[in-house]
C-alpha cells in the first residue's frame, strides 16, 4: 500500500492558528529602481518581487498570532517574530516537521567528542 502524498497548504493570515507547524515558501522583497531626473523620471518605482528563501529553514512551531506578527518556536526552541507581510507560509504536518528536525535534536545531544565537523566530516 502507498503512502498518501500530502502537499504543503499555503496560508492565508486567518489560516495561521496556534500549534499549527509552518515554513516560509516565498520572500516578498521590494526593489526600488534609481531615477534619473536627466530622463525625464521624478518619481521613484517600486517593484515586488516574490523569492524563494536563500535557505530553506526547518519548520517551526506558532505560538501566538497578532495579525500581522506571529510568535514561531525553532528547533532550538528559540522564539522569533515573523511579519507575515513580507512572506507566504505554508502548513506542514506535524510527521514532516518532526522528521525535518529530529536529526538536528540528535546532532545537538551528541557529546562534543561524538560531534563531526561538518565540512571535513572529522570528529
Amino acid at each position: 500500500m502507498k503512502d498518501e502524498l500530502i502537499m504543503a497548504r499555503s496560508l492565508a493570515p486567518e489560516d495561521i492558528l496556534p500549534g499549527t507547524y509552518i515554513m516560509i515558501l516565498h520572500e516578498q522583497r521590494e526593489l526600488l529602481h534609481p531615477v534619473n531626473p536627466a530622463e525625464g523620471d521624478v518619481s521613484p518605482m517600486v517593484s515586488r518581487v516574490l523569492m524563494r528563501p536563500c535557505e530553506t529553514a526547518l519548520p517551526r512551531l506558532v505560538l501566538e498570532v497578532n495579525l500581522p506578527f506571529v510568535v514561531v518556536k525553532n528547533f532550538e526552541r528559540k522564539t522569533e517574530v515573523l511579519d507575515i507581510r513580507g512572506v507566504r507560509l505554508v502548513r506542514v504536518s506535524k510527521r514532516f516537521a518532526r522528521a525535518a528536525v529530529e536529526p538536528h535534536l540528535a546532532q545537538d545531544e551528541a557529546t562534543p567528542s561524538e560531534r563531526r565537523c561538518e565540512r571535513c566530516n572529522a570528529r
